[in-house]
């Protein structure tokens, strides 16, 4: 199932996960800057195929700070900080993947639609075609 359309859109309410404790906590830490990569993060990884992010070694956290367009350094600092506070999956982290409670939360939104989305569709097709409901 193609999930590059704006799944963004099923993230938590921009307004909710911007006053949650722990992204207030994240902004206290890091400032908004540690605020744009966490969402930046959850932008990539709700358009993973496995919803994570390889983060094994020294040239896959390159990558991931090119895609992101910061440093290495930064990554390196808030990822583990992101683990640390929940808002991360420590057991992926230390498995080399980056994983987070929240895009896998978004995925299951956007699926949920879809599948909603293709029964409708389905039955209109149904009632067109004089089949009833």
């Amino acid at each position: 199932m193609k999930r590059e359309r704006s799944i963004g859109a099923y993230i938590k309410g921009t307004n909710a996960l911007a006053f949650d404790q722990e992204a207030q906590r994240l902004r206290m830490k890091f400032g908004w800057e540690g605020w744009g990569v966490y969402v930046g993060l959850l932008c990539l990884l709700v358009n993973q195929p496995d919803g994570s992010l390889d983060v094994s070694d020294g040239d896959a956290w390159a990558v991931l700070a090119l895609q992101m367009g910061c440093p290495e350094s930064l990554l390196e600092t808030i990822v583990p900080y992101l683990a640390e506070r929940g808002l991360a999956d420590a057991g992926a982290l230390g498995d080399g993947r980056l994983q987070m409670p929240e895009s896998d939360r978004a995925l299951e939104s956007f699926d949920k639609v879809v599948r909603a989305g293709k029964a409708s569709g389905a039955a209109r097709r149904r009632k067109a075609a004089g089949g009833g409901e």
